[in-house]
């Protein structure tokens, strides 16, 4: 049996217009000014504040799945629903990747697991999947590293650098 397969990820824009180039270059000015003013130490210093706000929204996000999960596997609910939250999150960590214009990708279930899928400009199709633990941590991160292989397939495809799936550091 089949779960439900999500809608493509809309392709990204080719090109950004001029006047947006001129207003995203705008929104980072002032962003630099409001973060420390022309200092670089002190803008530097507001970049890494910043980052670490990214970093904790990041966390709660993480959190707030790993609630989910568990809260999904307490009530002994069938594993369809603790696969397609899984799948969700495999989705959402697909859209943080840096797809090139044309390719398309989504994540969908079965009853035997979780799985990414994507196509080349060129018609070429990737998939690849898991079947899941049932250890919320250990789950999550393996949608994490199913984006990073889908990742690292498109920068192949590509000719740029990826990283090395030795690099790839799985939870204890």
């Amino acid at each position: 049996m089949l779960g439900k397969v999500p809608d493509k990820h809309e392709e990204i824009p080719e090109k950004i217009s001029r006047e947006e180039s001129k207003k995203r270059a705008g929104e980072l000015s002032e962003k630099l000014d409001i973060l420390g003013g022309e200092s670089e130490k002190v803008a530097a210093k507001g970049f890494q504040e910043l980052g670490k706000i990214e970093d904790k929204k990041e966390q709660e996000i993480k959190d707030t799945n790993l609630t989910i999960l568990d809260g999904i596997l307490s009530t002994n609910k069938r594993h369809n629903a603790y696969y397609e939250s899984l799948s969700k999150m495999a989705q959402d960590e697909l859209k943080k990747v840096d797809w090139p214009k044309g390719y398309g990708f989504h994540s969908y279930w079965t009853d035997r697991g979780v799985g990414i899928l994507f196509e080349s400009p060129a018609g070429r199709k990737f998939s690849q999947g898991f079947v899941p633990s049932s250890d919320p941590i250990i789950d999550m991160a393996a949608c994490e590293i199913l984006a990073l292989r889908a990742e690292n397939t498109v920068d192949k495809l590509e000719g740029r650098e990826f990283i090395n799936p030795g690099e790839i550091i799985l939870p204890r």
